[in-house]
């Protein structure tokens, strides 16, 4: 009844890897900052920081929308308009940190997180007093 079937299936090709990776750059870089940030958070300053941090950058980030939002978007609009050899110093930079500052990353994140938030609230129609004045 069940016979094997003749075609053997060979897995993933180089080229379909390197189109992978072409096409969700940016994605893996994050997901290997994240990693390397929680590994590294618990050998140099303990979880119990970055949580603090990252809570203290939503914080910020919510409080400070207008401010944050536009640092953030011309740090992001300034670091994609360089040169691919710039642009790997600066991913290097990130990883640097991610390892050794783990607390200064997940801060970061924080207040992109705030930020991020605070923007999905205002529009769906939120209609407090405090993301009006913002």
């Amino acid at each position: 009844m069940n016979q094997p079937s003749n075609k053997q299936k060979d897995g993933i090709s180089v080229q379909e890897i390197e189109n992978f990776g072409k096409k969700y750059l940016t994605e893996l870089v994050f997901i290997i900052y994240f990693l390397l940030a929680a590994f590294f958070s618990s050998f140099f300053f303990g979880p119990r920081w970055c949580l603090y941090l990252a809570a203290v950058g939503g914080i910020l980030g919510a409080w400070l929308f207008k401010k944050c939002d536009s640092i953030v978007h011309k740090a992001l609009r300034f670091t994609c308009k360089q040169e691919k050899v710039t642009r790997m110093v600066f991913c290097l930079v990130g990883f640097i940190v991610a390892i050794f500052l783990p607390p200064l990353f997940f801060f970061l994140i924080g207040v992109c997180g705030g930020c991020c938030l605070l923007k999905h609230v205002q529009a769906v129609g939120g209609n407090d007093k405090f993301t009006q004045d913002q």
